[in-house]
């Protein structure tokens, strides 16, 4: 019984299997509150999870959800160095709260790879040793699972399918949930239904 309990608190953090033969032998306790983000990205994030048990939001509140779209995958540079430029001279936002997210792996096939500048602010691939003033850093989602920052810019560069795949979802709702404050999200048009 005991491990039927912890592999369901388990289920949506992906941990090892194995964390059974380690367990304490003590109740275990079902986190049922998001305390990580925002009342607005809570409700974005919920349909791309599925939970045994009912969680609720934190209702901390906070800006809406940013959803742009983009016809040509060229044009995410150009509405990411604008996004970040008013965020960083209107908003006053340093540049360390925020992080751009991409769902492409390897990341040498992001368009975001071979770019080291977005406007006035240098652009490096995530690592505790870059963050500086006047740095942008990006990743991949998988890559940055785990952690969080205030500002997440989440890039959508894979084409999309018709039906989505469970990786697909698992990376949505991964990526949304980085974002504590704000979460803006570029994405693809949805692709057309020939009947």
């Amino acid at each position: 019984k005991m491990n039927k309990e912890i592999d369901r608190i388990v289920y949506n953090q992906n941990l090892s299997k194995k964390i059974t033969s380690y367990a304490l032998p003590v109740n275990p306790t079902v986190l049922d509150k998001n305390c990580r983000n925002t009342h607005q990205i809570f409700e974005y994030a919920k349909p791309f999870v599925s939970c045994l048990h009912p969680i609720t939001s934190s209702l901390v509140k906070g800006k809406d959800v940013i959803q742009r779209e983009y016809k040509e995958t060229g044009e995410i540079l150009k509405l990411i160095e604008q996004d970040i430029v008013c965020l960083v001279d209107e908003e006053k936002v340093s540049t360390t709260q925020i992080i751009i997210l991409t769902d492409m792996y390897p990341l040498s096939k992001s368009i975001l790879f071979d770019n080291l500048k977005l406007n006035q602010f240098e652009l490096k691939q995530y690592s505790p040793n870059n963050i500086a003033p006047n740095v942008i850093q990006w990743s991949n989602i998988g890559i940055y699972k785990g952690l969080e920052n205030d500002i997440v810019i989440l890039c959508f560069e894979k084409q999309k399918t018709l039906i989505p795949s469970n990786w697909d979802i698992a990376n949505r709702y991964t990526g949304t949930t980085r974002a504590r404050s704000l979460l803006i999200i570029y994405k693809s048009p949805d692709p057309d239904i020939d009947f």
